[in-house]
Order: C-alpha cells, then structure tokens, then sequence
C-alpha cells in the first residue's frame, strides 16, 4: 500500500487506531496559538529522530535531511543498487552486447547515484518506509479529521518523494501517535 495522506481522528473513547483524544488537541492548539510553540511529548525510551525540516514545507527525515549521496564507483552502485548484483549485471549486459570496456573502476555520475539514492538510503525515503509501515490513522477525509500527514514530492523531474507534515499542529499529533505505538520516535525540529 503506498502512502498518500493519513489524517488524525478525534475521540473521547480512548486510543484506538489512528484515534487523538480531543483534549490533547486542544492542548497543541492552546500552546501553538498562545506561544507559537509545538507540543511535542517526549517519546518514552526515545532510540530513533525523526527530523522535521522546513524549506517548504515541513518534511519528515530518519537521518539529516541535509545528508548528500555519496560519491560510488560503479562496482559499488552495481552492487548496492542494481537487483542481482554484479553477476545479473554483467548477464544482462552480455545478451546486448554492451559489456566490453566496461570500468567498474570509474565513477558514477552524481545525478545518477542521486536519482536511486533519493528513492532507497536518502532521510526522507527512509522516514517514508518507515511511517508508510505503521498504522498512523486513516487515510480518507472525516468531520472528524484534524491534522496530516502526506506525500510530497521534490523539483519536477527528480525521483525524490517524501512525506510532509500539513502544519505544526499536525507534528504535535504524529509525535502523539508515535507514542501511542511505543515507537521509541521523538521528532526533532531542525
């Protein structure tokens, strides 16, 4: 299933699933419209940052959101990302031809490496896994609705998708589902 938006459910009958009591609610909104500030509950036995990064929008990362791809040869790119390794490679070069000459020592293009890291190892590909993996709330519009969380994508012709917070009260509500799951997860500002 892919994520496309996830929304928080208010209710007065305890935490089910994807469920925010309503004066938790009312709480991040209080603080949030009298101070500016986002209510974020510490996570208990916190092990993993999520980061919150705002250029645009407020973007989701495991990991810093400012951390490049790194630099590969193209035995190492082959090797990590290429399905099958060196030895499916090769066998799918070899039916066209295409293998002779070939510099496993030469080093990969930036752009290319950018376009896959971007999709696998990048923050924002792995906050994406990772949140599309737990049960966060429903993922259709209710009167009951507040908050969200959904897929956003980088500049126009790059392979770079993540997800994005719809505003600050909607971290408040994720860090408090997080808990609610016994995630370990705190977010992070940055």
């Amino acid at each position: 299933m892919s994520f496309t938006r996830r929304q928080f459910l208010l209710t007065t009958c305890g935490s089910g699933i994807g469920f925010i009591l309503p004066s938790f609610y009312d709480e991040a909104l209080t603080l949030w419209e009298n101070h500016g500030e986002i209510l974020l509950r510490p996570a208990p036995d916190a092990n993993t940052i999520l980061y919150a990064y705002q250029e645009m929008e407020l973007e989701l990362n495991l990991g810093d959101p400012r951390t490049r791809p790194p630099q590969m040869i193209r035995r190492e790119f082959i090797e990590k990302y290429v399905y099958g390794g060196l030895e499916t490679y090769f066998e799918e070069l070899s039916d066209l031809d295409g293998c002779e000459g070939y510099d496993l020592d030469a080093e990969v293009d930036f752009e290319e490496v950018l376009d896959v890291w971007g999709l696998v190892d990048s923050p924002w590909a792995k906050a994406y896994k990772y949140l599309e993996s737990l049960d966060l709330g429903p993922d259709f519009t209710s009167p009951d609705a507040v908050g969200g969380i959904s897929t956003g994508t980088g500049a126009p012709g790059t392979n770079h998708i993540a997800l994005h917070a719809n505003d600050d009260i909607s971290l408040s509500l994720l860090q408090e589902r997080l808990n609610q799951l016994n995630t370990g997860v705190r977010i992070e500002l940055l």
